[in-house]
């Protein structure tokens, strides 16, 4: 009697920067980060040369998240980076 072989899952190839955003986006959204694209591709937003150099580590929000723009947005974070 032949042995029946395991069920094969068919998954399709994703990118690392979709993977990274399940794994880490709990941790990130804990430091202040509500996505993780800043992480995940921060040589696309800051270039190569200054991302060799460097990391970003939170975003600081203000106690007050109101009173940012006359239109009623959100005050502004500060993006805390390591050089």
């Amino acid at each position: 009697m032949e042995t029946p072989r395991p069920a094969r899952f068919k998954r399709r190839a994703r990118p690392l920067a979709e993977l990274v955003r399940e794994a880490l986006g709990p941790a990130l959204a804990k430091r202040g980060f509500g996505a993780a694209e800043i992480v995940a591709r921060w040589d696309v937003f800051v270039g190569p040369r200054l991302a060799a150099a460097s990391e970003p580590l939170k975003l600081d929000w203000p106690r007050d998240r109101r009173g940012g723009g006359e239109d009623g947005s959100a005050a502004p974070a500060t993006l805390v980076v390591r050089a």
